[in-house]
């Protein structure tokens, strides 16, 4: 933790500066850290990346169907002209 001294020993820190009561005492650019680290956050350990099992499955294979024409037992007449 930052040891903290003087006028601001009572301000919050927040990203964009110190306040004390809800008023901007003074501005500053803090990061994330150092503003954790003045107000006495302490930092939660990273969770375990969840790794997730990847099933592929294989889409089935279509066999194509040839449908013939029926037969016919008549044909077609022949015209004369």
């Amino acid at each position: 933790m930052i040891e903290k001294k003087g006028w601001l020993k009572n301000a919050e820190a927040r990203t964009n500066g110190f306040y004390i009561n809800g008023k901007k005492e003074k501005g500053a650019r803090l990061t994330q850290a150092e503003v954790d680290a003045w107000n006495g956050v302490k930092a939660k350990p990273a969770p375990a990346p969840v790794v997730e099992e990847v099933v592929i499955e294989e889409a089935p294979v279509e066999e194509a169907v040839v449908e013939e024409k029926p037969k016919t037992f008549f044909k077609k007449k022949k015209s004369k002209k």
